[in-house]
């Protein structure tokens, strides 16, 4: 019986480590990378969405790509909302974050 219990802990602990699509666990490496295309002629303010709250990235000017580093946002599957400056454009994207991986999100208004 003791075994069994053993075994099982060593089980989940090993699934835990191995996965690469759960969240990040507190004190681990959980940062994402994140680039972005903006194809417009205005510039693109970035945010995500992370079902807690929103983290804003930053802007991407008109016509150029820009790399965000996020971190930690406690799930993979995150909501990108991008807004021009005076409000008149909204673009919002699902897309999951993988720590292997570069997310690639085009942003046409």
């Amino acid at each position: 019986m003791r075994f069994r219990h053993w075994a099982f802990i060593l089980f989940c602990a090993l699934s835990s480590a191995c996965s690469s699509r759960g969240p990040a666990a507190m004190g681990e490496d959980a940062t994402y990378a994140l680039e972005v295309t903006n194809p417009n002629s205005h510039a693109m303010n970035v945010s995500l969405n992370v079902g807690t709250g929103v983290v804003s990235l930053g802007a991407v000017e008109a016509g150029q790509t820009r790399r965000f580093t996020v971190q930690d946002p406690g799930t993979n599957d995150v909501l990108l909302v991008a807004t021009d400056p005076s409000g008149a454009h909204r673009v919002e994207k699902k897309i999951e974050l993988s720590r292997r991986e570069v997310a690639k999100v085009t942003i046409s208004s």
